[in-house]
């Protein structure tokens, strides 16, 4: 995983309350909110839980710009939840 990837996304999406991470046995990054796991970062691609309930690839337009990226994060947090 690319080191500045990694922390640019983590720099971002660390802003979230109760934001946590854990690596898994196949080097995949898992995104926890209050032990909630609603995304994950693998083989340099940012993923987010859809409703469907599979995670969906997040576009380089949305990683990129800090507040679209936290809004997608809450949102997924969101989703992951049941909240919405």
């Amino acid at each position: 995983m690319a080191k500045s990837f990694l922390n640019n996304i983590i720099g971002v999406v660390s802003n979230l309350p109760g934001f946590s991470t854990m690596q898994n046995a196949s080097d995949e990054l898992q995104l926890y909110k209050d032990d909630i796991m609603f995304g994950n970062i693998a083989n340099n691609e940012l993923k987010f839980i859809n409703k469907d309930g599979g995670f969906s690839i997040i576009s380089e337009d949305v990683m990129t710009n800090k507040d679209d990226l936290l809004f997608a994060a809450t949102r997924a947090y969101w989703i992951a939840s049941g909240k919405i």
